[in-house]
């Protein structure tokens, strides 16, 4: 389904027809779509939450800005058809070891840490040294799903849920009504739901392993 069809059904399921013709800057269709889908992204991990992402960088990079970044797990680089991981640190000590920018020189990619006060809707990365070659990062992590903007656009959650969605898109609903005992008849209901997807993820998992058992 796309953005479009999920917006239909959470129109004609809540009763809000109004809700079609705002923009999402006010509290239209969309706008509680995208806030049900934050719910589900923070409430329940799925397979296609864990992502690669590859970024390329120039010689003296080192700050790189990701976008829907729930956790980074693992970061490499590619440099010369050679991967290797870099360390992870604090911020701090990051900090205190390249406190000198004048005498910062580009290198071999060793450390990585993540600014925790950039609060800009995407995650900064620092790496250091900077590079004296150009390359690759890539970035093991939990990654939100990706936005719903367009009427055409689809993710994880429409493709695979688009019940769940509308679900979570009606508790937000209810949320705004100040409705508590409907919050929890969704939530019961979007449970439910993942629930029985978890089930099926550990039976395919018994499978899978007693089949590498021989």
């Amino acid at each position: 389904m796309s953005l479009h069809d999920i917006r239909a059904h959470f129109i004609k399921q809540s009763g809000r027809y109004d809700l079609e013709t705002q923009d999402d800057a006010g509290r239209g269709a969309n706008w509680f779509i995208r806030a049900g889908q934050r719910y589900l992204d923070r409430h329940h991990v799925y397979e296609e939450a864990t992502e690669r992402q590859f970024i390329d960088f120039a010689i003296g990079d080192f700050s790189f800005d990701i976008a829907r970044v729930r956790s980074i797990k693992k970061i490499w680089t590619h440099i010369s058809n050679v991967r290797t991981e870099l360390l992870q640190t604090t911020y701090e000590w990051l900090g205190a070891r390249f406190a000198d920018h004048t005498a910062i020189e580009n290198g071999v990619p060793v450390f990585y840490c993540i600014d925790k006060a950039v609060s800009s809707g995407e995650t900064r990365i620092y790496v250091m040294p900077p590079a004296d070659t150009a390359g690759q990062l890539e970035i093991e992590g939990l990654f939100y799903a990706s936005e719903l903007v367009d009427d055409e656009d689809e993710n994880y959650w429409t493709r695979l849920w688009p019940n769940v969605l509308v679900m979570a898109a009606l508790r937000e609903l209810e949320v705004f009504y100040r409705n508590t005992q409907g919050v929890k008849d969704w939530e019961n209901a979007i449970q439910l739901e993942m629930d029985a997807f978890q089930r099926d993820l550990v039976e395919r998992d018994l499978v899978d392993s007693n089949q590498m058992r021989g």
